[in-house]
């Protein structure tokens, strides 16, 4: 006789009522890690949009309107599946909403007392990147599968690297150079493999494909290293200390953890160092290259500007903008001047992310900011074992953060930069996670 408990499973076989809750949860358990893993797939794809670009663009396919076009069928796919599959994975987190409405109601704000053609395209950028970044966060992801795959798209060079050599050059009279935007574009896988191949994980054996993937990004590093612009470096320079400090304060515990803050502060000082003997570091450092043969662009260049223009070449012309900046800040320094301001009285922007914040927003709009970039650092430094989330979510922020962050600080504006929108809203899916761990 069968028992009410039990259950009828497939083919007709009956099951304990314990052991079919158990198959219906493995079920349930296998398709949650398939939609994590193709949610998984679609951010790493938004996240290395410029870098996909570039490689359909040496393959003469789409060109013009790529990344958008790419970012929608991203979040199209994956909101598709979750919704026909896992309805339920789908988490709003309050304090990105939050966020996101913030921002959207300072733009509607610039455009109901200011309105202007920038602010109209600079809102329009924002829902393309920022919108979406708040989108496809909201869907369940694998943080080591964006990384790992991140790191797997640098094979996709070898599909045309004469080509993608070729378009991304830029011709000078002096030295080899990539274009800015290329460069941080090679950025993002090369600065992925470098993440993925330090970060721990013992016993774990280099597939071909990911072993591949290594010597692609390695190309891709020497040439972001001999030809790329100054921010490139500082961006590698960024992510190569993180990690260092990563390593060394795991190492330590309890009060030999000062070391840690040692690290920082031998750090700060040698930076401190340099900076006073700017001339005698970039010579040493020239000399050096050249002497193992090797042409860095970076440092030439900014040898060339410091050895001309002493220590104002390192801003390379940007001291004007800065002064502008600090011109339109003392006339609305509480609510700014809204967004676009800057751009449409100079028809460029200020390439600098706190400068450009206190412009077009004042005091309300940077302090928020100032907090969360803040929060991100301090949980950057913060020792392995405070960290009561997957060491992996940390790397990802850490991947977004060293793209991000640098670019911010002197060249690109932040509306169209959606690194840096992922940072946050990632940053807030951590700080959400270690609540739940620590309750």
């Amino acid at each position: 006789m069968i028992k009410d408990r039990d259950r009828v499973f497939g083919n007709g076989e009956y099951l304990p009522y314990n052991d079919y809750k158990r198959s219906i949860k493995n079920q349930t358990s296998n398709i949650s890690k398939r939609i994590k893993f193709l949610n998984s797939i679609s951010i790493a794809f938004i996240i290395c949009a410029n870098y996909l670009s570039i490689i359909f663009d040496s393959l003469n396919l789409i060109s013009n309107g790529f990344i958008p076009i790419l970012i929608a069928i991203c979040i199209i796919f994956s909101y598709s599946v979750t919704l026909i599959f896992g309805l339920h994975l789908i988490h709003i987190n309050k304090k990105s909403l939050f966020f996101l409405l913030f921002i959207i109601g300072f733009f509607l704000l610039t455009i109901l007392f200011n309105d202007n053609d920038i602010v109209v395209r600079y809102f329009t950028e924002f829902l393309g990147y920022g919108l979406t970044a708040f989108m496809i966060t909201l869907l369940p992801f694998n943080p080591s599968t964006v990384l790992k795959y991140l790191t797997l798209s640098g094979l996709l060079i070898l599909l045309n690297p004469m080509a993608v050599t070729e378009n991304i050059g830029l011709i000078t009279n002096s030295y080899g150079r990539i274009d800015m935007g290329s460069s941080y574009a090679l950025l993002v896988p090369v600065s992925a493999a470098i993440i993925y191949f330090f970060r721990e994980k013992k016993g774990e054996k280099i597939s071909l494909i990911l072993f591949l993937s290594y010597l692609t990004n390695i190309y891709m590093l020497f040439l972001l290293l001999s030809q790329a612009s100054r921010g490139t470096v500082i961006s590698l320079l960024v992510l190569l200390s993180l990690l260092v400090y990563k390593k060394v304060s795991n190492k330590f515990s309890g009060k030999k953890r000062l070391l840690s803050f040692a690290f920082i502060g031998v750090f700060l000082s040698l930076s401190v160092l340099a900076l006073i003997n700017i001339t005698k570091v970039l010579y040493f450092l020239y000399s050096l290259s050249q002497l193992m043969g090797i042409e860095i662009a970076a440092i030439l260049k900014t040898y060339n500007l410091v050895n001309n223009y002493h220590l104002l070449g390192l801003l390379n012309g940007r001291q004007d903008l800065y002064l502008n900046s600090l011109e339109m800040i003392k006339n609305h320094i509480f609510l700014g001047n809204g967004i676009g301001s800057y751009t449409s009285s100079y028809g460029i922007y200020p390439h600098n992310i706190v400068l450009q914040l206190m412009v077009e927003g004042g005091i309300v709009l940077t302090i928020p900011v100032l907090i969360i970039i803040t929060g991100i650092v301090f949980f950057l430094l913060t020792p392995q074992d405070k960290i009561e989330i997957n060491s992996e979510w940390y790397l990802l922020l850490l991947l977004l953060f060293s793209v991000a962050m640098p670019r911010l600080m002197f060249s690109s504006y932040l509306w169209q930069q959606q690194s840096f929108w992922l940072m946050i809203f990632v940053y807030f899916i951590i700080r959400t996670l270690n609540k739940k761990k620590l309750t």
